[in-house]
């Protein structure tokens, strides 16, 4: 079973993110299609988990990632789900990560290359100096 990688839970997320946000409760459910704002104090309170379906326009609301919030969600709610999807496909990734994906992609013509061993270290010390 697969572990989960954070300490805040997606209720704790999503109270804070919704309280910095500038959009009321009800705004927020009529986004992602709810006719009520009850079901938003349920998420925020852990008591309705999100839907995965919704998760991502969930995201869009309040003004996060995407790809970010649903791999929360699944790493709470579908853990051993999530290790099997980035076990066989690959991580989730941000739209942020997913950039640097394309970058790789683009400058292997999707050759999908192997990264040699030996270029591990010089690479994740490059990306510590030039990304963070």
């Amino acid at each position: 079973m697969a572990g989960k990688k954070s300490d805040v839970t997606v209720a704790r997320f999503l109270s804070f993110q919704i309280d910095a946000s500038r959009k009321t409760q009800r705004e927020i459910a009529s986004e992602i299609g709810y006719p009520n704002a009850n079901v938003i104090t349920m998420f925020k309170q852990g008591l309705t988990k999100v839907p995965i379906p919704v998760a991502p326009k969930v995201a869009v609301a309040i003004g996060v990632d995407p790809g970010f919030f649903l791999r929360m969600v699944l790493d709470e709610y579908m853990p051993d789900l999530l290790a099997e999807i980035e076990k066989h496909v690959g991580g989730l990734c941000s739209k942020n990560e997913l950039a640097i994906v394309r970058v790789i992609r683009t400058a292997t013509k999707d050759k999908d290359p192997e990264l040699p061993k030996p270029a591990e270290k010089p690479l994740l010390s490059w990306a510590r100096e030039h990304l963070i």
